[in-house]
């Protein structure tokens, strides 16, 4: 679960720099995710590609950088 959560938080930090100049934000940044699909440990393996949706803003210096609802997606 750690490593999906790392493995969001960088799909995330990777999108929030388009359509803003260099964003950064600080290492540890909480997201707030739901997932598209359920993962499972019985039919999910490592490499599966999946998707999520930000369910809060993603704030910066009291700025939203990545709204509510911004997709997610990893390509496996």
């Amino acid at each position: 679960m750690k490593q999906l959560l790392v493995l969001i938080s960088a799909i995330v930090l990777s999108g929030a720099a388009l359509g803003q100049d260099n964003v950064s934000l600080p290492a540890g940044t909480m997201l707030n995710v739901r997932l598209d699909k359920t993962l499972a440990t019985l039919t999910s393996r490592e490499g599966d590609p999946f998707s999520a949706r930000l369910t809060q803003a993603v704030m910066l210096g009291g700025k939203s950088v990545v709204p509510v609802g911004a997709t997610m997606q990893d390509r496996g």
